[in-house]
């Protein structure tokens, strides 16, 4: 976001605005300070200056949306015809155990256990399921939360509501994912004055269109658009969610429905002729160590805070088409609690890795040794 630098009519402090008031008293009246006259204006002074510098400051601010926040960013927005996106609940299946014949509703909640200040979260399943004669059922289920406290690791989902009688016991194989928080306003304002930058474009499906279209969807991060290659006019479209992972398979249907909308062909967005695939990009293992110097804390909780501002990072690589090393260093120097720090490697070296359009990267480990720099 750029810097705002407030006009130089409301940078007046409390002095200069007393100053002046007190110059147009006759010379014979006493203004000195604790005097009758200075006890009066005084209050006055103070409340100018805060007038001034901080709520005509504000003001000016919320006027535009390189400086707007919160609900007046939201009137930026809505005057654009978008809106901040909305958290979305994590998606994912369970492996469900029980006695043949038994029906699992709609709705039936399974749940991870509550651990140290963590608490449980529930999943609802999404469809009736029916126990085969196998004894076991997979059953699709969706976080009654939104969030990323929703993705969870496998094997974390294994209890059940004290109500389903018939199942004895529930498990997820793989990791739920698609859960995210709402928009950030970093996030909100990226997508306004791209919005203003290319206003001028026509709804013909350019990239830009196709872009745009892509990343109004709630949830969504980044787009990539690949266009068509030969004359079936099929675009590509490589998306990632909010959090920087790849898009899930949920996601990908809600971008394509909302641009082609299928059910609907009047109100469709793409151009009549096209046809648009929208898929997850390739995973891109990364692994990044370092010996590390703390200045407080411990390892863990650098991990956390250092993960907490690569991910949102590895959202903006497929665009750039590398990892940057210089970045990764940039990042890691100012987490808090590293004093400083040596031997950063990415997947093993002291390099930028690449990364096609069709690819993103996905934290596999950080490694992180404590010591002496």
């Amino acid at each position: 976001m750029s810097d705002f630098t407030a006009p130089s009519f409301l940078t007046e402090d409390q002095d200069t605005i007393m100053e002046r008031m007190r110059e147009r008293f006759p010379a014979d009246i006493d203004t000195s300070a604790g005097g009758f006259v200075w006890d009066l204006l005084r209050p006055t002074a103070v409340e100018e200056s805060r007038f001034m510098n901080f709520d005509l400051v504000n003001a000016l601010q919320i006027v535009f949306p390189q400086f707007a926040s919160e609900q007046w960013l939201d009137y930026h927005a809505e005057n654009r015809g978008i809106e901040r996106k909305a958290a979305q609940p994590s998606t994912g299946k369970v492996t469900i155990t029980g006695k043949p014949g038994t029906v699992v509703a709609a709705g039936s909640l399974f749940s991870t256990t509550s651990v140290g200040d963590s608490l449980s979260v529930d999943f609802a399943v999404t469809q009736d399921v029916t126990i085969p004669e196998t004894g076991t059922a997979e059953a699709a289920v969706k976080c009654t939360q939104t969030g990323l406290s929703g993705n969870v690791q496998a094997g974390t989902v294994v209890l059940k509501d004290s109500s389903l009688s018939g199942v004895t016991a529930v498990t997820n194989e793989a990791a739920f994912t698609g859960g995210t928080e709402i928009e950030d306003d970093e996030s909100l304002r990226a997508r306004i004055l791209y919005i203003d930058r290319t206003q001028g474009l026509s709804y013909v499906g350019s990239v830009s269109d196709y872009k745009r279209w892509a990343l109004t969807v709630p949830g969504t991060g980044s787009a990539t658009i690949i266009s068509a290659q030969d004359d079936t006019g099929l675009v590509k479209i490589v998306l990632t969610d909010s959090n920087g992972a790849p898009a899930t398979e949920e996601l990908c249907t809600s971008v394509y429905n909302y641009i082609m909308h299928p059910d609907d062909p009047a109100s469709r967005l793409a151009p009549i002729n096209a046809n648009i695939s929208v898929v997850p990009p390739e995973e891109v293992q990364v692994t990044i160590a370092a010996t590390v110097e703390l200045e407080s804390g411990n390892l863990d909780t650098v991990k956390e805070h250092f993960e907490s501002v690569l991910l949102p990072y590895f959202g903006e690589v497929p665009n750039d088409g590398e990892i940057r090393y210089t970045k990764i260093a940039s990042l890691l120097s100012d987490t808090p609690g590293v004093h400083d720090f040596k031997s950063l490697s990415i997947n093993g070296k002291a390099e930028n890795i690449p990364v096609t359009a069709m690819a993103t990267p996905v934290l596999k480990e950080i490694d992180f040794d404590g010591g002496d720099v």
